[in-house]
């Protein structure tokens, strides 16, 4: 039987972010809570050693007094369910939310409604997707913006690194080979609306003309940059969690490796360059104190992650911008981390509790 104050469930890598260490921060400020996993979010919660029990279709929510989903980019999503349990119960819910992307399809699930299955209230992770929900019709007053638990993990960790260990970890990821090494995050070219990952007459990025997905069309522009200049860095994918093992095999020989293991954080830390496009990795990286670019292959993509969109990640949109932007990031300093501002993700959910719930008023102390 469960007694929690608050239940959590989170369905892949994205929502998996929003609660790292939430459990543990609300433990401390006298709130139980238990948290639940599905899909993706499962392998990604079990290598940064959260503790979690894979979700049942029908939980048991005795006790919660409220239910936090992170949702998928499934319309028959395991937690519509479940957000149709708790409001037969009366509980509270609160959705976890990590990007402006496709808000209007996030809680729609297979109707016509973008809120059709949208809970109470919403805790996001920047301005623009709160703007993005209210514009929607979802009341602003019940949005909180919260920092992304990932970006302080990024923050704090890139703070106790040291140069030995950025050295050991290179020579283990990318071998002892002379010659820079820019670490592209790959991202999966399809989602809610896939036609807003393939190429488009928009599109300002050419690639090589052989694949319409949006990563094949950047990072073979990246690869084409990189190609001229001296000296030639070495271009390794770090692999979306979703993304299959051979989803780059028609570059096999031009990229110097592909890896998915292990922490991202360390690969990025181990590269001198870390270049993505709107993958919240690369904010992290941010955080973490690593050079990084975002190369897009339409201006109006700086929208899909506000880092880019505020002008606190460098981005370039044509190919010949790349090189230039390559080239000085590789010869700049190293910058130091950036800690991440604002109210925390547990302080959130604590907000979203019922007023009379005993623990409410930590959230204000």
């Amino acid at each position: 039987m469960s007694t929690n104050d608050i239940t959590i469930l989170v369905e892949d890598p994205g929502a998996a972010n929003l609660v790292l260490g939430v459990p543990d921060a609300l433990a401390e400020k006298g709130v139980t809570a238990k948290l639940h996993a599905t899909g993706e979010a499962c392998a990604y919660l079990r290598a940064r050693g959260e503790d979690f029990t894979e979700a049942a279709p029908t939980p048991d929510l005795t006790g919660t007094r409220l239910l936090a989903i992170g949702t998928s980019e499934q319309a028959d999503s395991i937690a519509f369910g479940w957000l149709a349990a708790v409001r037969e119960a009366g509980i509270e819910t609160l959705g976890l939310v990590d990007s402006p992307a496709n808000a209007e399809k996030r809680f729609r699930g297979k109707t016509g409604d973008p809120l059709h299955h949208a809970p109470d209230r919403l805790a996001v992770t920047d301005a623009a997707s709160r703007d993005a929900y209210a514009a929607l019709g979802f009341e602003a007053e019940a949005i909180d913006i919260a920092v992304n638990p990932a970006r302080m993990r990024a923050f704090e960790t890139g703070t106790v690194l040291t140069e030995d260990t950025r050295a050991t970890r290179r020579v283990e990821l990318f071998g002892d080979d002379a010659g820079p090494v820019v670490l592209f995050l790959s991202e999966l070219s399809d989602g809610l609306d896939p036609a807003a990952f393939r190429r488009s007459g928009d599109y300002s990025l050419a690639g090589r003309g052989g694949s319409d997905a949006r990563t094949h069309i950047v990072l073979e522009s990246l690869l084409d940059a990189a190609a001229g200049l001296s000296p030639k860095p070495r271009i390794f994918v770090r692999l979306h969690p979703k993304e299959p093992d051979d989803s780059h095999n028609h570059l096999t020989g031009e990229l110097a490796g592909v890896n998915r293991a292990g922490d991202p954080l360390d690969a990025c830390a181990a590269a001198d360059l870390v270049v993505g496009m709107t993958t919240t990795l690369l904010a992290e990286a941010r955080h973490h104190g690593q050079r990084i670019l975002s190369v897009l292959p339409r201006n109006s993509e700086r929208a899909w992650l506000a880092d880019i969109a505020d002008g606190e990640i460098a981005c370039v949109t044509n190919n010949d911008a790349i090189a230039p932007a390559l080239k000085d990031l590789l010869s700049a300093p190293r910058p130091e981390p950036v800690r991440p501002e604002g109210m925390s993700m547990a302080d959130a959910l604590l907000n979203a509790l019922p007023a009379d719930a005993p623990h409410r008023a930590a959230a204000a102390q």
